[in-house]
């Protein structure tokens, strides 16, 4: 009996710490086992999520390393009074593993544990309910900011014909000159009292219709101030209901509108003077028309146009009056799209429609605007061609016959050096063609890149002050003869920099024969100081000499010359510009031909 006693014993013993541990780890808060030294011994599954950590990362650390470092001074300071039961609550912050301060509740109790004493820290994650807190802390913060700074005032009444306040916001005393307790109770004055006798039935009237339908009503009024200023208000407000339906009170906002009043007055009177001066300029024609699409304004200038008096176009469908035939469905589904969206249809040219049935050119802007009523109307501005495009032809020609000019200039520029130095004829062809297409293989924009064309065929122009008999030696030159030849960029520069180009010509020209090192001549420039078209130049220069052929030698070609400023790259070649080079004749075939 003795022996079945004590398995009975200690079957209920195990039973016993199986529903604890369930118990334990089943709790939604954090329990923690410690010794007396502070040292966990055991904690549960949502102690684990809570620092977002292992068990086995927690057990054998002391409790006071998961407090967070803002809050462990005050958690070692008051621990002695939660140990001793002086203190049975306590809220402080746990971190996390990522060092995250996770707000808790924390109550202790000294417990047997496994037949040893241990202390049992109960932590609540209260996160959600410090959010909320500081939430409606907030949301109290800005209704109170809100209440102090609304322009005007905010009320809660009775439904009387005095008004009667029980609550009014501190904008009371700006926008009446009373104090809000002058209103209250009607101590002082009812509200009622200062709204403008003319206006106090229809207000009356008006609120109570939307009372009884438990609508929010929208009122306008005038008002008597205190110092006896009449102001026009602007009220919107509801009634307050109870669970039965009954009416227990009204609430709602009061806004000074003077000057929105005073600025619809002026509104009336600036489109008075707007149509007057639309209908009267005489280099704009102006149609409006309404959401149907039919015509509501013409002016002098449309008359004059169009061929069509105001009394003919007006109530008209827009489209069929000056629409040709052959846009106006494309027209017709803008305008219904600009209706629909209120989105303007973009300026342009446009052909339109005149009574005889010809068509003409003009410039079309589109604005909408809501009238006094809140109506959408659309407006069309067209501005007559005819007489600029024939004009704008007749610059073009000018311009055409200018560049020709240009380019003959150009040209015969060229050709004279060609005729002082013949062995390198088409030298200075092949060098801006070559010029130019590594200009496009770096992106250089096209105006920019028609100043490296010219450039490239200029280059040279400074030898026009060398002797021929330099130029055309077909032996070594002399070191006098090396130096004076080296001055031909100056020699272009002095001759170029006077002429207006739209473009650095004359800096192209005096800058082709540097070299980003330095070595260069006649100003030995490096990097940033050496223009980018000059740097294209220079590889340009580089390449059609050495695969062209010379009279005192054979060409080098063109291998050999791709070598050579691949072997000067980043030394005395700019990288980008050899990089487009080789680009060009080992991927793009380029020829000089």
């Amino acid at each position: 009996m003795r022996v079945k006693s004590k398995k009975t014993a200690e079957q209920s013993l195990r039973e016993s710490e199986t529903r604890f541990r369930i118990l334990f780890e089943s709790s939604p808060d954090g329990i923690y086992a410690t010794d007396l030294n502070g040292k966990i011994i055991d904690v549960n599954l949502a102690a684990s999520l809570l620092h977002e950590m292992g068990k086995g990362e927690l057990i054998g650390k002391k409790m006071l390393e998961l407090v967070h470092a803002d809050c462990l001074k005050d958690v070692e300071n008051d621990l002695p009074s939660m140990l001793s039961g002086e203190i049975s609550y306590y809220e402080t912050s746990f971190r996390t593993g990522n060092e995250t301060a996770v707000p808790v509740e924390l109550r202790i109790r000294t417990v047997k544990y496994s037949n040893e004493t241990a202390q049992m820290f109960y932590v609540r994650d209260v996160s959600e309910r410090v959010r909320v807190g500081e939430s409606f802390m907030e949301s109290q913060r800005a209704l109170s900011y809100f209440m102090s700074n609304l322009p005007g005032l905010a009320y809660r009444c009775l439904n009387d014909k005095k008004w009667t306040m029980k609550f009014v916001s501190q904008g009371c005393s700006n926008l009446t000159g009373y104090l809000p307790e002058d209103l209250i109770e009607n101590r002082k004055i009812s509200f009622g009292k200062i709204i403008q006798p003319e206006f106090q039935k229809n207000v009356w009237e008006t609120k109570q219709e939307a009372l009884k339908n438990e609508q929010a009503y929208q009122l306008e009024y005038k008002i008597l101030t205190s110092t006896g200023k009449e102001l026009w208000v602007w009220e919107q407000g509801r009634g307050v209901y109870n669970l039965t339906g009954k009416l227990m009170s009204c609430e709602g906002i009061i806004i000074d509108v003077d000057n929105l009043k005073q600025t619809e007055g002026a509104l009336r009177e600036s489109e008075v003077r707007f149509r007057s001066l639309i209908e009267n300029v005489s280099s704009i024609a102006v149609q409006g028309f309404n959401k149907d699409r039919n015509l509501i304004f013409w002016n002098k200038a449309s008359e004059a146009l169009y061929g069509y008096s105001k009394e003919e176009a007006i109530g008209k469908n827009l489209e069929k009056l000056i629409i040709p035939e052959y846009s106006r469905q494309e027209v017709t589904n803008d305008i219904q799209t600009w209706i629909k969206t209120e989105k303007a249809i973009p300026d342009g040219e446009q052909g339109l429609k005149r009574k005889d049935g010809s068509i003409f050119e003009a410039h079309s802007s589109h604005v909408m605007f809501k009238n006094m009523h809140g109506e959408p109307e659309f407006y069309n501005l067209d501005v007559d061609l005819t007489e600029l495009n024939q004009a704008k032809k007749e610059l073009q020609k000018s311009i055409h016959d200018l560049k020709k000019t240009f380019e003959g200039t150009v040209l015969a520029l060229m050709s004279a050096v060609e005729m002082r130095d013949p062995y390198t004829a088409g030298h200075q062809v092949g060098v801006a063609k070559l010029a130019c297409a590594i200009a496009r293989e770096l992106r250089v924009e096209e105006n920019q890149i028609e100043g490296i064309r010219i450039a490239g065929l200029l280059h040279d122009i400074g030898k026009i002050n060398i002797p021929s008999e330099i130029l055309t030696k077909p032996g070594a030159l002399t070191d006098l003869e090396y130096q004076l030849m080296q001055m031909h960029p100056q020699f272009g520069f002095e001759i170029l920099r006077t002429i207006n180009f739209p473009w650095p010509i004359a800096q192209m020209v005096l800058q082709h024969h540097e070299k980003i090192d330095g070595s260069g001549y006649p100003q030995k420039l490096k990097r940033k100081k050496i223009i980018l078209e000059a740097k294209i130049i220079t590889v340009a220069d580089v390449v059609e000499p050495m695969s062209s052929h010379r009279p005192y030698r054979p060409a080098l070609g063109i291998d050999a010359a791709l070598a050579e400023i691949k072997r000067g790259k980043g030394k005395q070649y700019e990288p980008d510009v050899v990089t487009a080079c080789l680009k060009l004749f080992k991927e793009k075939g380029f020829t000089f031909g």
